[in-house]
């Protein structure tokens, strides 16, 4: 069982036994465990999406605009498919010295319990990431948008580069904005009627040696 000690992390929601208080460092580690498998996963299967595209419009009657919505479609179903289920493995993974940890939220006079990261709390918990990574990715756009261009301007002495430059930096600004999300928003944070904080990691198994005591000692 968890039990309390009397401090809050940030002055509304008591620690728990071995709480460890979330640093940009943690942040780091969880972002990077959660955005680069959900980065990787969406480009792969977007790519064979472009590819079942151009096979349909060799070899059937489909029209464009069809295509074009269905892509758009896939452009935004299958990020947030890949991310619910890494984030799920994400809320059971063991990094390098802590956990992340579900537990209830503080009432007076009752020990915050341990719960287990079911689907239903992993898809709460990447909805709270989604819409607001979402809202600042607009926000984003609409401040980066002339600097934006400018540098691709620039760039584009070079036509290699200049090809590259925006999606290199729409994606830089999208994982800063995830990395401020997760270490703002979601760590040490209250979720409906659990709390995502960070704990010490569960140790592993002690490897089994082979031997086995003699129940017959020699004194």
């Amino acid at each position: 069982m968890l039990s309390l000690i009397p401090e809050s992390p940030r002055g509304s929601t008591s620690v728990l036994e071995g709480y460890i208080q979330p640093n940009f460092g943690h942040a780091l580690r969880v972002w990077w465990a959660f955005y680069w498998p959900t980065f990787v996963i969406s480009v792969i299967i977007m790519f064979w999406v472009n590819v079942l595209d151009s096979w349909l419009l060799r070899t059937t009657d489909i029209s464009r605009v069809a295509l074009g919505q269905f892509t758009i479609l896939a452009g935004i179903v299958v990020p947030c498919l890949a991310g619910i289920f890494i984030m799920q493995y994400i809320l059971r993974k063991n990094f390098h010295h802590f956990r992340i940890g579900l537990t209830t939220r503080w009432r007076e006079g009752a020990p915050q319990q341990p719960l287990a990261p079911t689907f239903k709390r992993a898809l709460r918990v990447w909805w709270t990431y989604a819409w607001r990574t979402f809202v600042y990715d607009i926000v984003a756009f609409a401040v980066t948008m002339i600097p934006s261009a400018a540098i691709v301007g620039i760039l584009s002495i070079n036509h290699e580069l200049a090809k590259v430059a925006p999606f290199v930096l729409q994606e830089s600004i999208k994982a800063v904005i995830a990395l401020y999300v997760i270490h703002a928003y979601i760590l040490d944070e209250d979720m409906g009627d659990f709390r995502v904080c960070l704990l010490p990691r569960v140790p592993n198994a002690a490897p089994y040696s082979g031997s086995v005591a003699d129940p017959f000692p020699r004194f």
